[in-house]
């Protein structure tokens, strides 16, 4: 790209067209030198140039095909030569020749001039992206340039390392696709507290897509990396709904509902860190299989006080349903030992 007398880019020609008129001008300058031979011999005079290898034309008086393609400073040099040994001899028609030139040249000014103009109609943006693309620019036009900010050495020690605010959005683990599971796994890692106990490692996206409570404690919190639960939330249950589960449905075609777990206890202690944690979608199973079981199942007594002492609330479900259950047999006498359990329930 060129630039203009101010220091701004002027758009590129296309080269076709002015190829096309320099041939014009070419094939003009062609028949002037033809009509300046032709009025010479018809005065008698031979003194004139004959054409040689690097005239625009061979012996035959045809134009090269070869020499359409000279150089400019060759084409300069052999108009040179012409002009001076024609230059006594000019006739009407050689006049004539001289006049097409000029007549010629003006249209490709003109030519020239409409390409630029409708090239600067283009808008803007094609001179910005041709400027953005040009290796280098006068020093008239660099002026006009806004410089990169660079930063001192104590700015960029200063930087914070990693930026612990996430845009996350609460989300759907059986709807999405396996990259966007893949996603969560990046950025900044938290913390979560409970009592003496602290749960590391946790991806804060994981939390923050997966978790209802998480989701909303961190979107008010952005810049917190760390949560605090109740102190009667196993930490194992929580490592495992939050890293080890999710870690194995990050790689799978389609999300599965937590599998129930080796123990009457570690399931429990699965559905209560859920409902703290309001991630109660993705133990659905577990809970189905627990509702059945306390529902047709005289539970043992060990069972009845694990089940009492993780209710979260009078409401809880495990708790509301075996309650139920057991007042109904003790009613209908099939309790297999009501002395007893009328001791434990005191």
């Amino acid at each position: 790209m060129a630039l203009t007398e101010d220091g701004n880019a002027s758009p590129s020609v296309p080269d076709t067209e002015i190829k096309a008129e320099k041939r014009r001008v070419q094939r003009a300058k062609y028949r002037q030198r033809k009509a300046a031979r032709k009025a010479a011999e018809r005065n008698g005079e031979q003194d004139h140039v004959q054409p040689t290898h690097d005239s625009i034309g061979d012996s035959t008086g045809n134009p090269c095909p070869s020499d359409m393609s000279v150089p400019n400073a060759k084409l300069h040099h052999v108009s040179q030569v012409k002009s001076t040994s024609a230059a006594s001899h000019a006739t009407p028609a050689h006049r004539e020749g001289t006049t097409d030139v000029e007549e010629t040249q003006a249209c490709v000014h003109k030519k020239t001039q409409r390409v630029k103009t409708r090239v600067q109609d283009g808008g803007e943006q094609a001179i910005r992206s041709t400027l953005s693309e040009a290796p280098s620019l006068s020093s008239s036009s660099s002026e006009t340039l806004t410089p990169v900010q660079q930063k001192n050495a104590s700015e960029v020690d200063s930087a914070p390392t990693q930026n612990v605010v996430v845009d996350q959005p609460l989300d759907n683990l059986y709807i999405m696709i396996r990259e966007q599971r893949e996603k969560l796994f990046h950025g900044p890692l938290i913390t979560i507290h409970i009592g003496e106990h602290h749960v590391t490692g946790i991806y804060k996206r994981v939390a923050m897509a997966t978790s209802s409570v998480l989701h909303n404690y961190f979107d008010n919190n952005p810049d917190s990396v760390d949560f605090t639960v109740q102190d009667s939330v196993a930490p194992e249950a929580v490592k495992y709904m939050l890293n080890t589960w999710m870690q194995e449905m990050c790689h799978e075609f389609e999300v599965h509902a937590m599998p129930l777990q080796s123990s009457f206890t570690n399931n429990v202690a699965i559905l209560r860190a859920a409902r703290f944690l309001g991630m109660e979608p993705y133990t659905k199973w577990i809970l189905t299989n627990f509702v059945e079981y306390l529902r047709d199942n005289i539970p043992s007594y060990e069972e009845v006080a694990i089940v009492g002492s993780n209710r979260t609330s009078k409401s809880d479900p495990l708790w509301t349903l075996m309650v139920n259950h057991l007042t109904h047999v003790r009613h209908r006498g099939q309790l297999p030992d009501p002395e007893i359990f009328t001791a434990f329930l005191e």
